[in-house]
């Protein structure tokens, strides 16, 4: 008697509309870097490897943290015309979700740093100047998981860039594309941190 096996394998998350998360993800933050480092794409780019959990902040401590920064439009949760596909992604993702990026997800200048060698270059003579000799970049930055809609055409996350003393900002960044093949191109920005 013979007996037939059907094995199978199924891959949950790994396409999003014909595209491998991967990649979709990169061009989600490659589009991000360019709008944090305009003029510097092509330096060497710093990233923690630990993904940072996406703030929530609740439509008053958004507008506390205003204060005299200039902001792309006055937030009302943060933008009051997304879509609301967008929302859900955003009140669907735990905030203390924690996870690791990888190289893949970002531009090939992209270096991807454990935080605690990010945190020794730093330590050292108390002062920005290890750092940049050490990475030979003059910043870092932290991201959160970008949280994507079920249509793959709007993205939100969170960021934090550092450049030395009190040079930095924390912000959240919407991304919009008008389709699939399209780019990905900022659609707002909100600074919740300055220094």
């Amino acid at each position: 008697m013979r007996r037939t096996i059907v094995v199978g394998i199924v891959v949950l998350g790994a396409c999003t509309h014909g595209r491998p998360v991967a990649v979709m993800d990169r061009d989600i933050y490659s589009a991000a870097i360019a709008t944090m480092l305009p003029n510097g794409i092509g330096r060497p780019i710093i990233i923690s490897e630990e993904a940072i959990p996406f703030p929530r902040r609740d439509e008053s401590t958004v507008f506390d943290l205003i204060g005299s920064f200039e902001f792309d439009r006055p937030p009302a949760w943060l933008w009051k015309d997304a879509p609301m596909a967008l929302r859900r992604a955003v009140a669907r993702q735990p905030s203390t979700e924690r996870t690791r990026f990888t190289v893949a997800v970002f531009p090939p200048n992209a270096r991807v740093v454990p935080d605690a060698e990010i945190r020794t270059a730093l330590s050292f003579s108390g002062n920005w100047d290890h750092f940049t000799q050490h990475f030979r970049a003059t910043s870092w930055q932290s991201f959160s998981k970008a949280l994507i809609t079920h249509d793959s055409r709007d993205a939100v996350l969170y960021y934090e860039l550092y450049c030395g003393g009190t040079c930095g900002h924390g912000a959240y960044l919407w991304l919009h594309r008008a389709s699939l093949s399209s780019p990905w191109v900022r659609r707002s920005r909100v600074i919740v941190w300055m220094s």
